[in-house]
């Protein structure tokens, strides 16, 4: 490195040979006073220099290295190197700025930063197309709440229509908690924002457009709203209700906000909780369940339910979408229709005479009853699915033929 005599000692011993101006190459040296030629003094190197080489300084530079004196031309190769230096230098920077701006833009997030003021320091494409009516007015140094304020004034966020500085107070402290939150935009999109500290101070804002995840999700409490099917959405790690519909609501009989926190094992009978348990827990959801579960009203009636369990998100958390199909009336009326049958049964099997039931086109056996294998000579597991001729001597298998087909042929049956 260049050495340069200590300013104040060149200047004072130069002033005192002549009343020329002269310059030190001061902003290439080390600041340190430098020792020449070993123990020469500065007055002496000054002697020595300003007798041989008086022309120089009407040039304004005299540098010295390591105690040699280089006069003007070695001066002038020195800047011209440091001048190369600093111009290869400075191009690798650009080139390296120019790459981050690249590889920034290429992030499908909208990314911006701000320096330890709040100040907007660097901000990728999408961050501007993000925000569309204040993207003008970005510029570096802005400060975060002038952006705030540039927003509103362009109608940007409707959440601050009438009541501006109170949003403003709002968003800067929601700012500090380093949590993601939700915005809507005049135009009808929404962004997720996460806002995050750095280590040098500053900030750093992620935006995400989130417009279509926003509609699904309208569409599916539409669809879940108006169903007439009773459906719950439960939390899939707490397991606990976190949205039932209107159709929930009349079938179980409880209003919304009473059961919405809930756990959904208190809607399940005891006989069936283990079972309810294990259905929840599952990390696989069929679609369809071949076996109902006993739930409970908020009157006491117990419900015969069918659930029907799908795997889903709610919020962004990971749940459970169960559809829960009340069959209670109709395993009643199947019950009822089993005794019916049973007691149809009962009095065909005790019925004196015999009784025979065959189908239509094949004329197959479908029905004898306990007269009628008297009667006949044979138990019901021979006859029955067989034809006449299958059972009984040709001559006679085909009267029994044409006397059924000339029934059916009279239009009595």
């Amino acid at each position: 490195p260049l050495g340069v005599i200590e300013r104040k000692a060149f200047l004072s011993n130069v002033g005192a040979r002549s009343r020329k101006a002269a310059w030190t190459a001061m902003a290439f040296a080390d600041p340190r006073p430098l020792v020449v030629e070993g123990a020469e003094t500065i007055a002496a190197f000054l002697d020595r220099v300003l007798d041989d080489h008086a022309e120089d300084l009407g040039q304004g530079v005299i540098v010295v290295e390591a105690g040699r004196y280089l006069g003007v031309a070695a001066m002038v190769d020195l800047l011209r190197q440091t001048h190369g230096e600093t111009a290869r230098l400075g191009a690798q920077a650009d080139e390296a700025h120019t790459r981050l701006h690249q590889a920034l833009d290429a992030i499908p997030e909208g990314l911006a930063f701000f320096d330890e003021d709040d100040r907007l320091v660097q901000w990728n494409r999408r961050y501007a197309e993000l925000h569309p009516a204040v993207a003008p007015t970005m510029k570096v140094g802005l400060p975060f709440i002038e952006l705030l304020w540039a927003g509103i004034e362009a109608g940007e966020f409707p959440e601050a229509e009438g009541r501006e500085a109170a949003w403003i107070r709002e968003r800067l402290l929601m700012r500090t908690h380093d949590v993601a939150h939700e915005q809507a935009l005049s135009d009808g999109r929404w962004l997720r924002i996460e806002e995050r500290a750095v280590s040098s101070g500053g900030r750093i804002n992620v935006l995400v457009d989130i417009t279509d995840l926003k509609r699904r999700e309208a569409s599916f409490r539409l669809l879940f709203e108006s169903n007439p099917v009773a459906m719950v959405v439960i939390d899939a790690e707490t397991k606990r209700l976190l949205a039932v519909n209107t159709a929930a609501e009349a079938q179980y009989g409880y209003p919304r906000e009473a059961v919405v926190g809930r756990r959904a094992l208190d809607f399940i009978a005891p006989e069936d909780q283990t079972t309810g348990e294990q259905m929840l827990s599952s990390s696989v959801f069929t679609h369809r369940q071949t076996e109902t579960r006993h739930h409970l009203t908020a009157d006491g009636r117990v419900l015969d339910v069918l659930p029907y369990l799908q795997a889903t998100s709610y919020g962004g958390r990971p749940a459970i979408l169960a559809a829960l199909i009340d069959v209670t009336l109709a395993k009643a009326a199947e019950a009822e229709l089993e005794r019916t049958r049973a007691f149809l049964d009962a009095v065909i099997e005790t019925m004196p005479t015999m009784l025979l039931v065959k189908e239509a086109s094949e004329h197959r056996y479908v029905m004898i009853n306990r007269a009628g294998e008297d009667l006949l000579g044979v138990r019901r597991e021979e006859i029955l699915g067989k034809t006449d001729h299958d059972v009984f001597a040709p001559a006679q298998a085909d009267f029994f033929v044409e006397c059924d087909d000339a029934t059916m042929a009279s239009g009595d049956v």
